[in-house]
Order: C-alpha cells, then sequence, then structure tokens
C-alpha cells in the first residue's frame, strides 16, 4: 500500500518497488486467492500496472493481473480494467489473440459498473489494438471507430483510438491521413497521455521512412528515444 502509486494511471519504468516484483507477486496473489481481501488485491494490482508495462516486464504482469482475475470476481469497476490489462499483458505473452477472453471477461463486468460505456470503450480500444497487431486492419479501424464514439469525448481513449487509427492509415499508406491523425493525438496531450505523443512521433518518423527522408525518420526517432527516458517510458524508447 505504502510503495504503489496510489493511482491506477500513474507509474514509470523507474519505480523502487519494482526490484521487489516477486515479493509483490507471491503477497497480491496470495490475497487475492482469500475473498476477504481479494478486493484489496484488485486494487493494489491494477496500480501496479503502469509501472509493470512502462518497464516491459511482460510475464511479470501477466502472471499478476491474470492470477488475480483467475482468482474471482473483484470489485466490478477495477475489475472490468484488471481484466482488460491482464488482456493486453497475455497478449504480449503468448500472441496476439491470447488476452481476448480476458477482454470479453471485462466486458462482462462492464455492465456492473457505474460507467458501462466508458468502460466498453476502453476495452473496444484493446480490440482494435489485438487486431491492428493481428494485421487485420479493417477490424481494427471498426473497433477504433465505435469505441471513439462510446467514448463520449473521455480524451485518455479519445487519443487512444485516433493513434490506432494513425497506425492504420500508415499500414495502409494513406499518408495525409496519419498525419492528420498524428497531430490530433499530439496537441493538447496531459502528462498522463504523453506516451501516446510519443507513439505518433514515432508512425511520423515511419512515414518519413517510407517516403525515403531517413535523417527526418533518424531525428524524430532520436527525439522520441529522449523523450521516452526523460518520462522513464521504456517501452516507447524501445520502439524508438
Amino acid at each position: 500500500q505504502q510503495v504503489i502509486p496510489p493511482d491506477g494511471n500513474v507509474g514509470a519504468a523507474d519505480e523502487p518497488w519494482l526490484g521487489e516484483i516477486s515479493a509483490l507477486k507471491t503477497v497480491l496473489l496470495e490475497a487475492a486467492s482469500d475473498p476477504r481481501t481479494r478486493a484489496t488485491a484488485y486494487s493494489l494490482a491494477n496500480r501496479a500496472f503502469s509501472g509493470l508495462y512502462t518497464a516491459m516486464l511482460v510475464r511479470d504482469a501477466a502472471e499478476l493481473l491474470e492470477g488475480v482475475v483467475i482468482s474471482g470476481d473483484g470489485p466490478p469497476q477495477i475489475g472490468a480494467q484488471v481484466a482488460r490489462r491482464a488482456g493486453i499483458m497475455v497478449s504480449e505473452l503468448r500472441g496476439t489473440y491470447a488476452g481476448l477472453p480476458l477482454v470479453e471477461e471485462a466486458e462482462a463486468q462492464a455492465a456492473n459498473t457505474p460507467n458501462p460505456e466508458w468502460q466498453r470503450a476502453a476495452n473496444g480500444s484493446i480490440r482494435a489494438e489485438m487486431h491492428l497487431d493481428a494485421g487485420a486492419l479493417q477490424a481494427a479501424r471498426d473497433e477504433a471507430d465505435r469505441a471513439r464514439i462510446l467514448a463520449a469525448g473521455d480524451s485518455y481513449i479519445v487519443r487512444q483510438t485516433l493513434r490506432t487509427l494513425a497506425d492504420v492509415a500508415v499500414s495502409t499508406g494513406d499518408f495525409e491521413r496519419a498525419r492528420a491523425l498524428c497531430d490530433e493525438v499530439i496537441t493538447g496531450c496531459s502528462a498522463e497521455e504523453q506516451w501516446m505523443a510519443l507513439a505518433a512521433q514515432l508512425l511520423l518518423a515511419r512515414i518519413a521512412m517510407e517516403q525515403g527522408r531517413a535523417m527526418e525518420a533518424e531525428a524524430i526517432a532520436r527525439a522520441v528515444d529522449e523523450g521516452g527516458r526523460e518520462i522513464a517510458e521504456e517501452r516507447v524508447v524501445f520502439m524508438a
């Protein structure tokens, strides 16, 4: 409780507690196995996600989050998010669609939350990314568009789906649309959303490479690398 960030959307790769991840997993999975402490385990696992994700500790994150979900249902609001995040990590560990059942679990739990449409939008944004990774570009576009409508102006999800749509546009060679979408992602980013701005800049680097502007692409990638290091986003640094 004392070392993990208090907010489920805050955390970076330089968190001191990441050096004690084995102990953390042991404690939280033990807590999740007991119905009396399961809700606390869900809360702490959710708060640990951002640090694990940015540090690219994929196996640890998958084992922790999936283990908590398998233990039994938690509080719906947190439970839907933990299941969704478990799906992200399991997909990275075992294959693109391996985490889809966990996202569907998040979908089932969404109905019991105070804001089911937001939860479904968040689930849709993750399914869109899965389709993108699998090369199912039309499915990725359709899912991202639906999620953006459901998000009802939520800045984070809208920006995330726009980034997915920009990636689809790059992959299909529609560079003009991709640049416009990247500009929307980058403009007005909050500190929490900064990783998406950096990821959008990398898409601009991909466009530059595709169009034969290698020096421009390298300059963008170096700037993203530096920006990622400043905010301890190892995942973004790796991509750069």
